[in-house]
C-alpha cells in the first residue's frame, strides 16, 4: 500500500490478462473492408525470410553498417 500527497491509500493490484483482439471476419462491413486495405498496403513490406534482409552492424540494425 503507498499514500499520495493527499493521503488516499493507493493499492497495487495486477491486473487480470487481456483476451486476444479478435477482429470482425465477415468481410461486408466498413471495418472488414477497412482491414483488408490496409492489409495489402502493409502486405508489400513483410519480410518473409530472414536471410532476405540480413541483420548487421550496430545493434544488429541494418541502418547502421560498422
Amino acid at each position: 500500500m503507498k499514500w499520495t500527497r493527499s493521503f488516499e491509500p493507493v493499492v497495487d493490484v495486477a491486473l487480470p490478462p487481456l483476451q486476444p483482439f479478435q477482429r470482425c471476419t465477415c468481410g461486408t462491413c466498413q471495418e472488414c473492408r477497412t482491414n483488408e486495405k490496409w492489409d495489402r498496403a502493409f502486405a508489400k513490406f513483410e519480410v518473409k525470410q530472414e536471410d532476405q534482409w540480413p541483420t548487421k552492424g550496430l545493434f544488429r540494425s541494418t541502418l547502421c553498417e560498422l
